[in-house]
């Protein structure tokens, strides 16, 4: 996800900023529209239910490996 063009990134415990962020893409229907837009563009490439899955998977395990987690089948 890039903050601004397919998604709006918020610090981890922000409640403020997540708040705002709802807020801007519920009331403001081009913002809303263009990220909408600008996923769905981002992510076509995930054709299906495993790809989508397995890109899921290589996220999660890029984020857990960032905190020093091992993560088994990595």
């Amino acid at each position: 996800m890039r903050h601004g063009i397919d998604g709006d990134l918020v610090e981890v415990g922000d409640v403020q900023g997540f708040g705002a962020a709802i807020r801007r893409f519920v009331t403001d229907p081009a913002h809303r529209e263009r990220l909408t837009r600008n996923a769905q563009d981002s992510y076509a490439h995930l054709e299906d239910y495993n790809t989508m899955l397995l890109a899921y998977e290589a996220a999660l395990r890029d984020i857990l490996q960032g905190f020093g987690q091992h993560v088994v089948g990595a």
